[in-house]
């Protein structure tokens, strides 16, 4: 049982990992997989667990360009209004 119950803790952690930064000039980052629409979400979803009224996204970039399209990291940069 309980090592079914780490096995979980640690596939949902490594399964839908978006990691968000705090910059040093006022805007966050998060780094996800998908494209803008989904650093839209995800900064949208920061941002109201900051209790924010919502993100403005200042750029989405993509990591690596050599990388496959399944393996493709973008880094969304975003501010919260509140």
């Amino acid at each position: 049982m309980r090592n079914s119950i780490v096995l979980l803790v640690a596939a949902t952690l490594f399964a839908g990992c978006a990691v968000v930064k705090i910059n040093h000039d006022a805007t966050d980052s998060v780094e996800h997989a998908g494209g803008d629409e989904k650093g839209k979400e995800l900064a949208n979803r920061a941002c109201s667990k900051a209790r924010a009224v919502r993100a403005e996204v200042v750029s989405t970039v993509q990591k690596d360009a050599g990388a496959p399209n399944e393996k493709t990291r973008y880094i969304t940069t975003f501010r919260c209004i509140y």
